[in-house]
């Protein structure tokens, strides 16, 4: 992360860019105090005000949260292989499920504990981000630094984890829209 000078000693400061497949939020973050939040809807006065955000606020590193109807998420199962192997095979399934997105992922979920013991895959991508286009052509015009991108959904399994405890199920909501909801469920 970057640091910033203030006053006698220096502090952590982080953006976060989260994108509800509608509009854009920014949080500011300074160590572990929110400082500051700003909303822009996809239309020219937000697209220009985020435009002006980005041009004249003080740089720091970001991360981009997506949370969009337009995800798709496939359960795979490949032959468990050597890392140089396992990285070719998840390669050919990415590019089997989703040989023209720009936005993939691919996570290894464990062994299955039936048959051969092949390995068990997430596979996700952001399918049609021509919602999310616009947003990102200006992070790239104005030089924004992120980290990456993240799917609210992959991160909640993270989140879940010591929440749950002993339960094996589980069922997250978020609104995407006002008109949307999104049910995550998750199981093991």
């Amino acid at each position: 992360g970057a640091c910033v000078e203030r006053g006698n000693g220096s502090r952590l400061m982080q953006r976060i860019f989260y994108f509800s497949g509608y509009r854009m939020t920014v949080f500011d973050w300074d160590e572990k105090l929110l400082i500051n939040t700003r909303e822009f809807l996809p239309d020219s006065q937000g697209l220009k005000d985020f435009e002006y955000l980005l041009e004249n606020s003080l740089k720091m590193p970001g991360k981009l949260l997506v949370d969009m109807i337009e995800e798709d998420f496939r359960r795979e199962t490949m032959p468990h292989v050597n890392f140089t192997d396992r990285k070719g095979l998840l390669d050919r399934l990415i590019d089997k499920h989703y040989r023209d997105e720009t936005y993939v992922h691919a996570k290894v979920m464990g062994r299955s504990k039936l048959g051969r013991k092949d390995d068990r895959v997430l596979l996700s991508a952001l399918t049609n981000t021509s919602l999310l286009a616009p947003w990102l052509e200006r992070l790239d015009k104005y030089d924004a630094r992120l980290a990456g991108i993240w799917s609210i959904p992959l991160l909640t399994d993270k989140l879940l984890k010591p929440i749950v405890n002993e339960d094996k199920h589980a069922l997250i909501v978020s609104r995407q829209v006002r008109s949307a909801l999104r049910n995550s469920y998750f199981q093991d």
